[in-house]
């Protein structure tokens, strides 16, 4: 049950359940309390109508439905379903449009890179290797991005310069990725952010780097350790596709928290720590764990 989330398909039309959900639990109400309104009129101007009692009685049990069998719904799941829940499916389709969107990203010529800094200033790093780059060093730096990403006003989307480091309040997956390699000493990309698709084809090895394929569906939640990056994406005919990349801060009690920003709400709910992503590391899509230990 737990890889039923998982599902294309059904992502995609919970994506369309849940935004119609949300147009209806705003206009609901609304309505709602205008047809009260318009009853409870005609019931002072004819109070003999009982027509006019029974709809106001049916419009009060209305509102009071419109917010309780969405709760009921998901309660019963959730207890009917070990391990499954309802909210957790609805959190991958609100990202779906978020980590799915191929044409929020463009090719930039390497010629045309030109790297700037905020934390570190890259001529003290020699070009990050095993030696000089490891699962800490990343994840101190994570840390400190993460709370200014969360801290700074930032909103979800491709920066349209793919400049690493963000210069502006636009962030996305892979950039929020590679800023955190950049400003760790890794230089090599020339201050331009990585695709999903190029954190699949990079030689990571040929940096120090242990890479661990993991396949499409497997659950990886065992395997990552703080400071790993998880990449997944589609693959056809050999060439990855667009998907999605987090670093793992750490994993306790069989949950996944990562530093992840393939969603505003993802940072700005997460009060400045690391976010339960562990439907990510059970995600139905190949891909890789990157590690520099």
């Amino acid at each position: 049950m737990n890889g039923v989330c998982q599902n294309y398909a059904l992502i995609s039309i919970m994506y369309i359940v849940d935004k119609a959900l949300d147009i209806i639990q705003i206009l609901g109400p609304i309505l709602l309390i205008v047809a009260l309104g318009i009853h409870l009129v005609r019931l002072v101007t004819n109070p003999d109508d009982k027509k006019n009692k029974s709809r106001i009685k049916n419009t009060l049990i209305a509102l009071v439905m419109i917010f309780v069998v969405p709760v009921v719904v998901k309660a019963t799941m959730n207890l009917l379903t070990e391990g499954y829940s309802v909210e957790g499916c609805f959190e991958i389709a609100r990202n779906y449009e978020n980590i799915f969107d191929p044409t929020t990203y463009t090719d930039i010529p390497n010629n045309e890179r030109t790297p700037s800094s905020i934390l570190i200033d890259p001529s003290e790093y020699d070009e990050a290797s095993a030696q000089s780059l490891n699962g800490s060093d990343l994840l101190t730096v994570a840390e400190k991005l993460w709370k200014q990403v969360y801290n700074g006003g930032f909103t979800y989307s491709s920066s349209s310069s793919k400049k690493i480091p963000i210069t502006g309040n636009k962030i996305d997956c892979s950039a929020f990725v590679t800023w955190i390699l950049y400003e760790s000493g890794m230089t090599q990309f020339g201050g331009y952010q990585l695709k999903t698709k190029d954190f699949m084809e990079y030689d990571w090895e040929a940096l120090g780097a242990t890479v661990i394929d993991v396949k499409a569906g497997e659950n990886v939640v065992n395997k990552l350790q703080p400071g790993d990056i998880l990449v997944r994406t589609p693959v056809s005919n050999g060439k990855a596709g667009y998907g999605h990349v987090n670093i793992t801060a750490y994993v306790f009690n069989g949950k996944v928290y990562a530093y992840d920003c393939g969603s505003t709400s993802n940072w700005t709910n997460s009060g400045g720590k690391a976010v339960d992503k562990t439907y990510f590391a059970k995600d139905s899509r190949p891909g890789k764990i990157i590690r520099f230990s």
